[in-house]
């Protein structure tokens, strides 16, 4: 299976994924992958967020990166939606968009740990992403900090 690419700058490959936080009806994010990031979900604290944070969120070093020290929260989300796989109970970092990210219009990030959860080709040539479940498809998403 596979799900469409887009690109912006530095050829960031860019996916469109949707987000339930507590059960609600999902919320459409853009999202960019970024393989160095150990955590499953990161979404941007900003001006104009399309989601409001959980109220059970930890107050958290998530991690140092070329701007520094990033300071945010750690939590989890009720489902991550990504082409036609649903992950439910997703650990996600909420990080001020500032810090975290320079990419334009972006609403997160998808690291490694989410990643790790399939196996997958990157096709730049035609703009997709290949996806196929593997044995960690199952495992709980954790974020870099959580384990």
């Amino acid at each position: 299976r596979w799900i469409p690419l887009t690109f912006r700058g530095n050829m960031i490959p860019w996916v469109e994924a949707a987000i339930s936080l507590r059960g609600e009806a999902d919320i459409p994010v853009a999202m960019y992958i970024d393989l160095a990031s150990g955590d499953a979900v990161e979404l941007l604290i900003k001006e104009g967020m399309k989601y409001e944070l959980p109220e059970d969120l930890k107050a958290s070093h998530l991690g140092t990166g070329l701007s520094g020290d990033i300071y945010g929260y750690q939590g989890r989300i009720a489902a991550f939606q990504l082409g036609p796989f649903r992950l439910p109970d997703v650990a996600a970092a909420f990080a001020p968009g500032e810090v975290r990210s320079k990419q334009e219009g972006a609403d997160g990030v998808i690291g490694n740990g989410l990643l790790n959860r399939f196996n997958l080709v990157f096709d730049y040539r035609n703009e997709r992403l290949y996806l196929e479940p593997n044995d960690m498809f199952d495992a709980p998403a954790q974020n870099g900090a959580d384990g």
